[in-house]
Parts: C-alpha cells; structure tokens; sequence
C-alpha cells in the first residue's frame, strides 16, 4: 500500500491522525486502506463545509498531515491550521472533469507522494481489535463539529453486516452515489473490498452520471439519501428510460424515504433496503 509505506516514510505512527479532504475519486477510497494499515486514523471530512468548519475538525482531531482534493481546496486556510505540517494536493478532478485546481496548498502532489513509497515491508501496528481506525466528524448543526471514535473491530463487523444485509459477492458492481466523508461511506468502503467486488467512483451525485455509470457498469449496489433516487428516477422518466439494466439493491438512508420513491424505484428494478451510517 503506497499510502501507508509514504505515512510511515514520513513519520506518521500508531494513532497519529490523518486528515481527507476529498471528493469519491480513488484516492479516497485508497485511504481507507493506507491510513489504517500505517497505524494512523483516518479523519475524512466534509468537503461541503465552510472553512472554519473544516479547520475546527481538523485542529479537534490533532491531524498533522492532510490530503486535499485540489477542486475542493479552496475550503482550506493553512493560517487556521497551526498543527498541520505536512499538505498532499489530489488533482483526480484534473483527470476526471478536466477541471483546473481551485487552489494548490504549500506541498507535494499525490502521485509525487506515493511514488516515494519505501519498497521495505512494514507491519501493521495493530495490538488491539478495539484501537481506533477512524473520527468521524457531525456536520455542528448543534454547535461545533463533534467527533466519533470509531475502531477496527466496529469496522470488520460492520463491513461483515453490510456484505450479508445487502447481499454483496464478488460480483457485485457498487457506485460510488453516497460521499465516502460520511460515516466512511456507511461502511461501503470496506464491504465492498471485503468480499472483491467492484467499486465505481463517482466524485459527486449526479442523476445523469449516476445513469450513464449504471448502464455502462451493469451497478448491481448503491446507497444514499431518498432525494438521490427520486432525483434519478426523474431522470429517468424524462429520458424515456423503463428499467434499470439489471436488479439493484439499493441502500436508502439518512431520512424516511417517501412512498413514491419507494414504488417508483422498486418499478424500475430496484431494492430498496434501508440503514444507517456507523450503527
């Protein structure tokens, strides 16, 4: 894993955090594996929330090291960032969409990063099923931002959950349509890759690319809030379009989805199976 042999390269040791600022390109579902596996804590964040609200996470979770989506990167404000030291630019967007960085941090670029990866075999620095993997952070609705520990043990039976619950195989196709930041993608990140199914990136919901990825992929999984899918069945409908290519379980969360949604998606080839982020 190049992101954790570069953390471990680098200095980041067991506990130390490791803030993500970033879309769902791959890079970010990388991190879900590098951070871990150097013993560090993965703090994937917001990337929707102002910059304050952005630096009171980072400065509460103690993150010394960032990794920063460029399209996004200009939410960040390195003066409100006394403790971190060190900033990795993502530049997915640049390949993805085209798009020119919103702003470049003092640092290096992602490839540059990894590409200094020592060759040497490092263990991972687990001594304790109950040590933590992640922080996830609440938006501060209420107030500021509030973190939640999240551990190694949760993770794995969280992900065993998900992979029975959801009926995922290894040839199951999941789309990225819900954001890695929250609750670490409700555990997608990790049940996906647990059984070796597929993972389709999508930086950010869209209805006519969320389309476009179910066709060409023949997606057999998604997650998200009720207003995604009602987005898409509109899509959909305004573009003549019956079914989907194939069933798709789909994971409705985050508020009670509406019966209209329910009956539309279900008319269209799809499961609905409801849960909720950590639990």
């Amino acid at each position: 894993m190049c992101i954790r042999d570069s953390l471990k390269g680098m200095g980041v040791k067991k506990g130390d955090t490791v803030a993500f600022l970033c879309r769902n390109f791959e890079s970010h579902l990388l991190a879900h594996y590098g951070v871990p596996l150097s013993g560090g804590v993965l703090v994937s964040i917001n990337y929707r929330l102002s910059a304050p609200e952005i630096a009171t996470i980072v400065n509460l979770s103690g993150a010394k090291v960032m990794f920063v989506d460029a399209g996004v990167a200009d939410r960040v404000n390195p003066a409100d960032l006394p403790n971190v030291k060190t900033y990795i630019n993502i530049y997915d967007g640049r390949d993805y969409y085209g798009e020119t960085p919103k702003k470049e941090l003092p640092g290096v670029g992602f490839e540059e990063f990894i590409g200094k990866a020592s060759k040497e075999y490092i263990k991972l620095e687990l001594e304790d099923e109950n040590d933590l993997i992640a922080i996830d952070y609440t938006s501060g609705t209420t107030g500021n931002p509030k973190g939640c520990m999240y551990s190694h043990r949760s993770t794995y039976l969280h992900a065993l959950t998900k992979i029975i619950e959801h009926s995922v195989n290894a040839y199951s196709v999941y789309l990225w349509s819900l954001a890695m930041f929250h609750c670490n993608g409700w555990c997608w990140t990790w049940a996906v890759a647990g059984v070796g199914a597929t993972s389709v990136c999508m930086p950010a919901p869209d209805a006519p690319e969320m389309w476009r990825l179910i066709d060409k992929h023949k997606v057999t999984h998604m997650a998200g809030a009720p207003v995604l899918f009602y987005r898409l069945g509109q899509y959909m409908d305004e573009h003549g379009i019956e079914k989907f290519p194939n069933k798709i379980i789909i994971n409705n969360a985050a508020a009670p989805p509406p019966e209209a949604m329910l009956i539309d998606m279900e008319k269209k080839g799809g499961e609905i199976r409801h849960a909720y982020g950590l639990t």
